[in-house]
């Protein structure tokens, strides 16, 4: 704690002083403040004491001077640290000398998960005309795991593809995207994108940017999930993807069309979308 206090705080001084009839401003008219000089002293302000304040407890002094003493000494002491102003600016994290909780500590990395059946989401035909198939849901248990999932399966010849549409909102406390910002599972009959795959297409809403995209993607293994679960998802995107080409911030909505093809009735599967950030 810093020493640097008022010294000599003198109480002596010219009262009612007429520079008509004084030569100097130090000529002394009332000399009733040296008894109050004389019995207190000169006050001189060396240190903190033991007890924690700045004049001494055996030192002679009045009540008005312990009151000042008493709040000097409480202003002093709750006077921020610099790692306590840090914090108060939501800034910092939690250390020994930094005990308040600060936003980087409490906003942490999340992955948010959205299931099938998406809240919100929506079957819209694809580009290209050639839609024909049927759109399911269902769930299946694989080792332990559940996935439930949107089944597209079409018979026709040519492959036919239709669009589930999905809208998220980031939400106000994000701060930035992890590495592995957008991902999605999927299961693919065959590892032929001829006969069946999945692309998907990212946008920020409302804004004429991207989209970012991911496209033609199967199991790598014949009817097998890959998925963030077990990080074997095929189709991710990066934060360069959503922050930097994209600009998605908080309160921004993601709008996310996930394009399943099929044809010679060979299913595709589409399960959770994750997305992972810091906020």
């Amino acid at each position: 704690m810093s020493s640097i206090y008022t010294t000599n705080l003198g109480l002596r001084k010219p009262s009612h002083a007429d520079p008509d009839t004084v030569n100097s401003w130090d000529t002394v008219i009332n000399t009733n403040m040296d008894y109050i000089d004389a019995a207190y002293g000169l006050r001189s302000y060396s240190g903190v004491s033991p007890n924690g304040h700045y004049i001494l407890a055996s030192d002679n002094h009045s009540l008005s001077l312990d009151k000042l003493d008493v709040a000097l000494y409480a202003v002093s002491i709750n006077t921020p640290t610099v790692d306590e102003k840090a914090a108060l600016a939501g800034e910092g994290a939690p250390t020994v000398s930094n005990k308040y909780t600060t936003k980087d500590y409490v906003r942490v990395n999340r992955k948010e998960q959205i299931f099938p059946e998406y809240a919100g989401a929506t079957f819209t035909p694809a580009a290209g005309g050639a839609n024909i198939g049927v759109m399911t849901t269902n769930a299946e248990m694989i080792a332990n795991y559940m996935y439930n999932y949107y089944k597209w399966l079409s018979t026709e010849v040519v492959l036919q593809s239709y669009d589930i549409s999905v809208q998220w909102k980031v939400p106000e406390t994000f701060i930035n995207w992890l590495t592995k910002a957008l991902s999605v599972d999927i299961c693919t009959e065959l590892t032929d994108p001829l006969e069946c795959k999945v692309s998907v297409y990212v946008y920020k809403d409302g804004v004429a940017l991207g989209p970012v995209f991911s496209l033609d993607k199967v199991s790598t293994v014949a009817a097998t999930w890959y998925d963030e679960r077990h990080n074997s998802d095929v189709i991710t995107f990066s934060a360069a993807d959503l922050g930097t080409t994209l600009n998605l911030g908080a309160g921004d909505v993601v709008d996310i069309a996930i394009r399943v093809y099929s044809r010679n009735s060979r299913y595709v599967k589409v399960g959770a979308v994750t997305l992972g950030y810091r906020g």
